[in-house]
């Protein structure tokens, strides 16, 4: 079974720390998808 996000909390510098239903924590740096054309219009 894959695991579902339960809970994310933003963190500094773009990146966000996610909780997930079978207790695992793991912290994604996302400044790089910040650059993406999707994310451009995104006020932060």
């Amino acid at each position: 079974m894959v695991p579902r996000p339960k809970e994310v909390k933003p963190l500094n510098n773009f990146s966000l720390q996610v909780l997930f239903d079978n207790g695992e924590t793991k912290i994604y740096n996302m400044s790089k998808l910040i650059e993406a054309p999707f994310y451009r219009n995104l006020p932060y």
